[in-house]
């Protein structure tokens, strides 16, 4: 009789249960069915609801909401001590506000950086929608304190508290409307710099449009 490795084997068409297959029961050889197997295998998932077991949802509506006690802190993050090293870069912390809309999250997500320097701590304020747009960087606040807005495109406000305006030539300054944007001209004329939008046209502080 030839031996046939079981790679070998013809594939099996679809299992009915009564196929025998040999299974070693720590003693011996023996015999069981694909049936027996599977009957004696874990439930992989189940269609029960909360109503389905009595006084699990009043339960659960009962719990009282998450609260970290008076002069406590709630910690979300890692400690230096379990990283590479203590200033690996690292998300180390963040808190989602979100929806599960089948296409992913969608919501707000606040996020604690480490960018692996001494002292780098950020805080980043992103925004998704679940299927359309990956989470979008919105705020950061700098380690300096200072505030950016668009992931470090436009410093808002700096460490020392001074507004900050985004930055454009005249060529370059965008539509007018709507109004009451405050944009800075880097080459406005006769040395003007600040521009105010009326919905119309940029002006500068005395009226003239800008040019």
């Amino acid at each position: 009789m030839s031996e046939t490795a079981l790679h070998e084997l013809p594939a099996a068409g679809p299992l009915t249960g009564a196929e025998i297959v040999p299974v070693d029961d720590g003693t011996a050889t023996v015999r069981t069915t694909v049936a027996a197997i599977r009957s004696g295998l874990a439930v992989q998932g189940h269609g029960h609801t909360p109503a389905d077991v009595a006084g699990l949802q009043p339960a659960l509506d009962a719990k009282a909401p998450l609260a970290v006690p008076a002069g406590s802190r709630l910690k979300i993050g890692m400690s230096a001590a379990i990283a590479a090293g203590p200033h690996r870069p690292e998300n180390v912390g963040a808190v989602a506000l979100t929806v599960m809309d089948g296409g992913g999250d969608s919501g707000v997500f606040v996020e604690n950086i480490h960018d692996g320097t001494y002292s780098s701590q950020q805080v980043v304020f992103r925004t998704a929608q679940g299927g359309i747009s990956a989470t979008t960087p919105r705020l950061r606040i700098a380690p300096d304190g200072s505030l950016q807005h668009r992931d470090d495109a436009t410093t808002i406000v700096d460490a020392a508290s001074h507004l900050g305006l985004r930055s454009y030539t005249v060529a370059t300054i965008p539509t007018a409307s709507p109004a009451g944007r405050l944009a800075f001209v880097s080459d406005g004329s006769s040395n003007r710099r600040l521009a105010v939008a009326d919905g119309t046209a940029w002006r500068w502080p005395d009226g003239s449009a800008v040019s």
